[in-house]
């Protein structure tokens, strides 16, 4: 697996080497790192190690995700170097119980692709190992390798307890890793449903991050009339949001839970709607070739852990941004159907729960599925009564 972060260290000065599966990232780890950065005037290598199955892609984190997930972390220190090793292409089961083998194919990949030309064996004297583990201390020291063994219970903390109750330690983990943990509920449904206003109220209550529909915004900014959209606006709202909800997720704000009102599978609905429609200017053609596999794809993108589905009740209200050929029950009803299509479609239906009380009783639902995530959940979110 050829994924370097091709920042060069000078080893000749000497450098630290923390190396672990990294799933995720957390404080543990970044003690681990920043000692050896104290300590080590040519930086610190941090080695993102895996192989296919292992525990970190079975919680949603394959080797390549951690990678990138890492190497963004440290994406401006000049002074730590991350690369990735995996023991399938390395042709072992794991460093445990192949360490000689693992360091030689440590030195093949990441040391000599570091200097970018030949290097002695000799250079790892100028290395030195930082863990946490008194097994993998023990391991490097028969093989005479420089170690520093530092004491985990400092700061008790693993990648285990994170994995079973992310919201509990959330404070610990990287932020690089918060759009993995974090529980994201989308609130959706046809227009003037009152979504919108549950959004706010709910992300107000939990002091939350939430999103609005981010096409309101470039409609505004572009003045176009609904019956105008075209293929490049559907786009646009595709890629818009998705980043505009991904920012939300990755906030110094998200404690744990996100809350949107919109997603791609929301703009597929109404663009497929809009297609069908021989009044609007999007063809069904560009719909099928262009802006349905985009909205796939951004859907595959997210991570949904719960959709609410607003059923069409009530009054729509004209707030004179909405099309309203919108407004009839029919026409509500028509585009709600095609929003049960696209989740299903999506691989989403057994994450669904219809909303079809009146405002407080859905506002009350959703506040009542916050609550009852995790026991800690009171606690993060400071909910007052």
């Amino acid at each position: 697996m050829n994924y370097f972060y091709q920042e060069k260290l000078d080893i000749s000065k000497g450098v630290g080497l923390v190396l672990g599966c990294f799933a995720p990232l957390h404080k543990g780890h970044l003690d681990l790192i920043y000692k050896s950065k104290k300590e080590n005037l040519g930086g610190t290598f941090v080695i993102v190690c895996g192989y296919k199955g292992d525990r970190g892609e079975n919680a949603g984190m394959d080797l390549k995700a951690r990678y990138q997930m890492v190497r963004e972390f440290f994406k401006d220190d000049p002074l730590v170097a991350v690369y990735c090793i995996s023991d399938d292409e390395a042709g072992i089961a794991g460093y445990n119980d192949h360490w000689e083998e693992w360091l030689d194919f440590l030195y093949s990949r990441v040391f000599v692709a570091n200097q970018q030309d030949a290097v002695e064996p000799s250079i790892f004297n100028n290395v030195t190992f930082y863990v946490s583990e008194k097994e993998y201390a023990d391991h490097l020291t028969k093989l005479n390798k420089k170690v520093v063994l530092c004491d985990r219970s400092i700061r008790p903390i693993s990648g285990t307890l994170i994995r079973a109750n992310p919201r509990k330690y959330w404070d610990d983990i990287a932020w690089t890793y918060h759009r993995v943990f974090s529980h994201n509920i989308l609130i959706t449904g046809t227009a003037s449903e009152g979504k919108t206003t549950l959004v706010e109220d709910i992300g107000r209550f939990f002091n939350m991050p939430y999103s609005y529909e981010w096409a309101r915004g470039y409609i505004a900014d572009k003045c176009i009339e609904d019956t105008a959209f075209n293929t490049t606006d559907f786009l646009a709202f595709l890629d818009g949001q998705f980043n505009y909800n991904r920012s939300c997720i990755e906030s110094k704000n998200n404690r744990g839970i996100f809350i949107s009102d919109t997603d791609g599978i929301v703009t597929k609905m109404y663009a497929k709607y809009y297609a069908e429609d021989p009044e609007m200017d999007l063809s069904m053609e560009d719909y099928e070739n262009i802006i349905a596999p985009a909205a796939d794809a951004y859907t595959r993108k997210a991570k949904w852990d719960k959709i609410f589905v607003v059923v069409p009740h009530g009054t729509f209200v004209d707030d004179h941004t909405r099309y309203m050929k919108h407004s009839s029950m029919e026409s509500r009803v028509q585009l709600l159907n095609i929003l049960k299509e696209e989740i299903a479609k999506a691989g989403l239906s057994d994450k669904v729960e219809f909303l079809d009380g009146g405002y407080m009783n859905n506002f009350n639902r959703v506040k009542e599925y916050i609550e009852n995530q995790t026991d800690d959940t009171k606690e993060i979110f400071k909910i007052v009564k």
